[in-house]
């Protein structure tokens, strides 16, 4: 009797084994199955990859940036464009993906929603290798190159914009990379001190320092011809902290107009003490957000912690003078100067233009995202406005249409330099800013300035 009652405990204990497994291999072969073919250590997912005819990528005039190309070990994804690596990034089996390569991958892998039954059944059905859509993106890559040239290889950050609607026409962070010799450059990449794979024209927290100019004019348009006396003094922070004028003015006293155009520090600072008020905080809050949607972005940074040692009333002069909590990307620094052109409004910037599906030849046109938002006053826009084609004329000796301001910000030791402008053409105005990192040659700032300016001229 014991026998068969073992015998009969180990029968149900075998049903039971087999009952779990018989579930088990329902729920991942129905419920599970997309689970386990996303797993990342699938092998079946890298087999998959290596086989997708990924689209190409154009710029705004259907210029060859991207494509596929059939190599000694298969499919291998080429950058024909090397300038534009910034903004289109690296497509890797072995390092993922980056840039717009990373931001549109469903487009460019074919991993888009169904268009026709046809590519119901070819896909679902039969299980066909997607083959991925062409994308176009608003990049100019005659302005792409020029960017990158008037950056002369240091390390920093340029973005430019159509002013009105948005459109990122050029975008580039230096030190970059090549993504055709990704595989073998990848550990000294890593390890390099430029961070080639950090975007700083989309990531870096950079310390508003004199950019914050165009805040405080817009916010002082009443004020702007007031005269302050010792304006061209250097004003100290405290803590070895000093900010003086980029360029020697020709008198001590400077208007508030005046010391925006020789990057002079301490008219605003006494303007602060005399007239700030809540204002200039509303714009400090609300001027700087731009976002390109899909990819990395700023991420606010705590405020430092030697802030808290200092007395109030230095705390107070920092944050008036841009370096204080508030950070900003050249991105966000350039869609302020966009909205300067624009009477205060400005779009959130956008990249992809238009996306053409496999084995069509036309275009899809895609709508531009984001509304329309008011981030500066009518007027306050109107004087900057102003204020920076009266630096152009000045300090370049330049014609109409044109308009810019020098800037200075310090994180630590290291100083950046900054060159805010706009261009105005038959086409459009083209909003932008250069930073460079570690450098107060503000002469070479100009020089690299009206290069640029000169390649934005020609291409409108």
């Amino acid at each position: 009797m014991r026998s068969t009652r073992e015998i009969e405990q180990l029968l149900a204990f075998l049903l039971l084994c087999l009952a779990l497994l018989g579930l088990s291999a329902s729920y991942w072969a129905t419920i599970g199955a997309e689970k386990l073919l996303e797993r990342g250590d699938n092998p079946r997912l890298v087999v998959a990859e290596a086989r997708i005819q990924r689209g190409q990528i154009f710029d705004r005039d259907e210029r060859l940036l991207v494509h596929t190309v059939l190599g000694e070990g298969g499919l291998e994804r080429r950058t024909v464009a090397a300038s534009a690596a910034s903004i289109t990034g690296y497509a890797s089996l072995r390092y993922s993906r980056s840039g717009a390569e990373a931001a549109y991958d469903d487009l460019l892998a074919g991993r888009g929603g169904h268009g026709s039954l046809v590519d119901y059944f070819e896909r679902d059905i039969l299980r066909r290798t997607p083959v991925g859509a062409d994308i176009m993106l608003s990049l100019d890559l005659t302005l792409q190159d020029a960017l990158v040239t008037a950056l002369g290889g240091k390390a920093g950050a340029g973005v430019a914009l159509d002013a009105a609607s948005g459109a990122i026409l050029a975008l580039a962070s230096l030190p970059s990379y090549e993504p055709n010799r990704l595989d073998e450059q990848w550990a000294d990449l890593v390890e390099s001190p430029g961070e080639p794979f950090f975007n700083r024209a989309l990531q870096g927290n950079y310390q508003l320092g004199g950019n914050v100019a165009m805040l405080w004019l817009a916010e002082a348009q009443a004020h702007m011809d007031e005269v302050f006396s010792a304006a061209a003094e250097p004003v100290d922070l405290g803590e070895g902290m000093e900010l003086s004028c980029l360029l020697a003015p020709a008198s001590p006293a400077l208007s508030l107009r005046e010391a925006f155009v020789y990057g002079c520090p301490a008219a605003f600072a006494r303007y602060a003490r005399q007239h700030s008020g809540a204002g200039f905080d509303a714009l400090l809050a609300g001027a700087l957000r731009a976002r390109l949607e899909g990819f990395p972005a700023a991420e606010p940074l705590p405020t430092a912690s030697e802030f808290y040692s200092l007395p109030a009333e230095l705390l107070q002069l920092r944050r008036a003078l841009g370096q204080g909590e508030h950070t900003a990307s050249p991105l966000q620094v350039a869609g302020l100067v966009a909205a300067i052109t624009q009477d205060g409004l400005v779009r959130s910037p956008w990249l992809l233009q238009a996306v053409r599906a496999p084995g069509q030849l036309a275009w899809q046109r895609q709508p531009a995202t984001g509304e329309l938002q008011r981030i500066l006053p009518a007027a306050g826009a109107r004087a900057v406005q102003a204020a920076m084609r009266s630096a152009w004329v000045r300090l370049q000796a330049g014609t109409d249409g044109v308009g810019i301001q020098i800037a200075q910000s310090q994180a630590g030791d290291e100083q950046q330099l900054w060159l805010n402008g706009f261009v105005e053409s038959a086409s459009g105005t083209v909003a932008f800013t250069l930073v460079l990192e570690g450098t107060r040659d503000t002469q070479q700032l100009l020089a690299l300035g009206g290069e640029w300016v000169a390649a934005l001229s020609q291409a409108g």
